[in-house]
């Protein structure tokens, strides 16, 4: 699958939700379990948003630890004209990764 490179200003911005997200989705996680005896709906609710915000924060961490973002992420929504365009001018500039 094709992926684009991450300019260095968006990898920089990268870090504050990266840390931000899995931290308090680690947070989240372990506050879920604590409840998991007490308040069981509660617990699951934590334990969603707990989990959701560790699955995004990990993929910001990826972003920023690779520099590159798989072609779903920037192609998304576009006809199969505008991706053969946008991705001709991505080989231009030397981002795309085949």
């Amino acid at each position: 699958m094709p992926s684009y490179r991450i300019r260095t200003a968006f990898r920089i911005a990268a870090i504050a939700p990266a840390l931000v997200l899995t931290i308090v989705g680690v947070a989240l996680l372990v506050e879920a379990i604590r409840l998991s005896q007490q308040i069981v709906l509660g617990a699951i609710f934590l334990l969603v948003v707990g989990v959701v915000s560790v699955g995004v924060g990990a993929a910001f961490l990826r972003f920023l630890w690779t520099g590159r973002a798989a072609s779903g992420f920037e192609e998304n929504e576009l006809s199969d004209a505008e991706i053969a365009r946008y991705r001709s001018e991505a080989r231009g500039r030397g981002q795309l990764m085949e």
